[in-house]
């Protein structure tokens, strides 16, 4: 049907609106729903609806953002652990918190004055299975030590993260 409309309608013979509405569409849904399944347009109505909500999503992220670095002068610093590329990731910037707790659905973007004083890192663990985790350093001793696991929405890690987690910071000499 989006198709019919399009091709009826003589002003898209020389400006291609609906292949730009498209086009952005899908290009701000990359940004902000990564890797979902892209949605149907079955018509024009329908495809400015997705559009709209998309873009109020997208403006949504831009303004976290713009929010996290206004708290951060982007100072993150060296993790005190080095990552293992692809399982246990580092979050560097303030974009990476930001889309850490978009993916995971928590607050891990508030964390952004704590990980630029040093006083935290935060890591996103992608194997075995998905987790958020934050070390924190101890006040009195200078080491680090975790302070939360978490997984999707704040539920509990799973048992084989939590081991994972456990392994690589006792290959560090870090109590888990």
């Amino acid at each position: 049907r989006l198709l019919q409309e399009v091709a009826e309608d003589p002003s898209e013979s020389h400006r291609a609106r609906v292949v730009h509405l498209i086009t952005n569409t899908l290009a701000m849904q990359d940004v902000v729903q990564p890797r979902r399944p892209v949605r149907q347009f079955p018509d024009r109505e329908r495809l400015r609806e997705i559009h709209e909500s998309i873009a109020d999503a997208y403006r949504l992220r831009l303004q976290r953002i713009t929010e996290v670095r206004r708290a951060s002068r982007d100072n993150f610093g060296r993790p005190p652990i080095p990552p293992i590329p692809g399982e246990i990731e580092a979050l560097t910037s303030p974009e990476a918190l930001v889309d850490e707790g978009e993916a995971q659905g928590n607050c891990v973007a508030s964390y952004a004055h704590k990980v630029e004083r040093g006083d935290t890192f935060i890591y996103r663990v992608l194997k075995p299975s998905r987790a958020t985790l934050s070390l924190v350093r101890q006040s009195s001793s200078g080491l680090w030590k975790v302070g939360e696991l978490e997984g999707r929405f704040n539920t509990p890690a799973s048992l084989d993260a939590e081991e994972a987690v456990a392994q690589w910071l006792h290959r560090h000499q870090i109590e888990a």
